[in-house]
């Protein structure tokens, strides 16, 4: 399982909207599957992703310290390191907007 499909709805778009607003200040490949990255929030925030095991991924954030959460800083490390599933996920929020305005017509 992925680190998107194990991640809440909040986590998720507000990720996105940090990946879109470039709060992803540094990001560095460890290995294949590790990044290290820093995103600025309230403060700034550690990064330790692991692709591979999105559990064991970390964050120095309040919400997800000593958890195995899928924290917003992670998913928006995530769309950092796969740039084309933040299109996808941007795409797929545009095209919800859109339907939604048409219904209100």
């Amino acid at each position: 399982m992925g680190l998107l499909d194990v991640c809440s709805y909040n986590s998720y778009w507000r990720g996105l909207d940090y990946f879109e607003n470039k709060r992803v200040k540094f990001l560095k490949q460890i290995n294949r599957d590790e990044f290290e990255a820093d995103v600025e929030g309230t403060e700034t925030y550690h990064v330790h992703l692991d692709i591979a095991h999105p559990r064991k991924s970390t964050c120095t954030c309040p919400h997800a310290t000593g958890k195995s959460t899928i924290c917003k800083h992670k998913v928006a490390v995530y769309f950092s390191v796969f740039p084309e599933e933040a299109k996808e996920a941007i795409n797929e929020r545009n095209r919800y907007y859109e339907e939604l305005e048409e219904r209100e017509k």
